[in-house]
């Protein structure tokens, strides 16, 4: 118990003693908790009972310190952002609990499944400053990346990791607690509950703040800027990580930043925090967002020249996916975001109402291609016998008849 003791009491200093204390315990991770930063109490006392116990000694929990443990060590240290996100998120999750409170009894059958779900945040801030950070990434992937190709970020993540952790030479100090963390075991079902944690949280602190992220949104979606140019996922991703917590713990020293990697940008609008900006090429002036959380000096300069020769020029990432399949080489997947990153084109929604009418129609599987042939010709008919007369606007028929075509195409590739 006198280890443990000495655990908990410098988990944030993070001394080579306390690691080689970790490393030399038969650890069980759910009885190791630390003392939340005073910044997350507010956050904790909001919780239910059932969301409490899941953040202090459940998946998401136990989740959370083996990250710390595992990633810890290539993180740099972000006091001043810990510090600020903790306020923010706090302050969050006390107004939509308010909220949530006026508008029900507390006493149904879901009462303790009632208000904000800031599981993923309580469980890290119980879990020392690595945790934290970790979750800060899990907000980043969860913004740009499907949940699908999140999880499986993840997972190369986490074993590209353990490989580098077992390969330590023996002659170096830290070799006891990385050959610790190497050994860790993690399940797909912890890192899912863990992105679907940090998705639950970006839906409700984007609806809390909705105004600042519309204007933030609006202010660096043309920025043009790529994530980074690595073509390793994981170094990628620690880059963009340890890149954004650079750039996000300077803004909340009072820092000014110049911005001209994508991670930071996509920080900005994962994190809910939200600096004075001067957008180069939308004019001289300050555009000014008052955040009480942010210093004077935060304040973020932003190029507007696009640095790619995309067509697109929201910020993007572009990641060699290889835990996407079990099977074959790694899928190479690009994702944008921005304000409308997560809204359907027009041409989205037609797919999306061709699937429909034909899960109406009972159709699945192999029977789809007929389905859309039939589309096709029923179409050709319309045309030829004059069918169509709606003097210059393009009938409903015909654009699903495209988008059929347009399966047919994408099917014989």
């Amino acid at each position: 118990m006198s280890s443990i003791g000495k655990i908990n009491g410098s988990i944030f200093g993070a001394t080579q003693e306390t690691t080689l204390t970790l490393a030399n315990l038969n650890f069980d991770f759910a009885l190791y908790k630390v003392e939340a930063p005073a910044e997350y109490q507010a956050l904790g006392k909001c919780l239910t009972k059932n969301r409490l116990n899941a953040a202090e000694s459940g998946n998401e929990h136990i989740f959370a310190r083996k990250l710390a443990a595992l990633f810890s060590q290539a993180l740099p240290p972000t006091p001043n952002l810990v510090r600020i996100y903790g306020n923010r998120a706090s302050e969050i999750v006390q107004e939509v609990a308010s909220d949530t409170a006026k508008g029900s009894n507390n006493r149904g059958l879901f009462s303790n499944w009632l208000g904000p779900d800031a599981t993923s945040i309580w469980a890290a801030a119980t879990s020392g400053s690595g945790a934290i950070s970790a979750h800060l990434l899990a907000c980043m992937l969860a913004r740009i990346w499907s949940s699908s190709e999140a999880v499986a970020i993840w997972r190369e993540m986490i074993q590209a990791r353990k490989d580098i952790l077992s390969k330590i030479d023996v002659s170096d100090p830290m070799k006891p607690v990385a050959h610790f963390a190497a050994q860790i075991d993690i399940t797909e079902s912890q890192i899912s509950g863990w992105d679907s944690s940090a998705r639950a949280w970006l839906e409700v602190a984007d609806k809390s703040k909705l105004r600042q992220q519309k204007q933030l949104l609006l202010l660096i979606e043309n920025a043009g800027i790529p994530i980074n140019d690595e073509c390793d996922t994981y170094t990628s991703v620690l880059k963009a990580w340890t890149t954004a917590l650079t750039a996000m713990e300077n803004i909340a020293s009072g820092i000014p930043q110049s911005i001209k990697d994508g991670s930071a940008l996509l920080a900005l609008s994962s994190w809910h925090l939200y600096p004075d900006m001067f957008v180069l090429g939308a004019g001289p002036d300050r555009v000014i967002q008052n955040d009480p959380l942010v210093p004077a000096g935060g304040m973020v300069t932003l190029g507007q020249t696009s640095y790619s020769a995309r067509s697109d020029d929201r910020p993007f990432w572009s990641l060699p996916l290889a835990y996407l399949k079990y099977y074959g080489d790694p899928v190479t997947t690009s994702r944008i975001f921005g304000d409308h990153a997560s809204r359907l084109s027009i041409s989205e929604f037609n797919y999306v109402v061709f699937g429909s009418i034909l899960s109406n129609w009972g159709v699945y599987g192999k029977t789809i291609p007929t389905a859309a042939e039939f589309l096709v010709v029923l179409d050709q008919f319309l045309l030829r016998n004059g069918c169509y007369d709606l003097k210059g606007h393009e009938s409903w028929m015909r654009m699903l008849s495209k988008t059929a075509q347009k399966y047919l195409s994408a099917s014989q590739k």
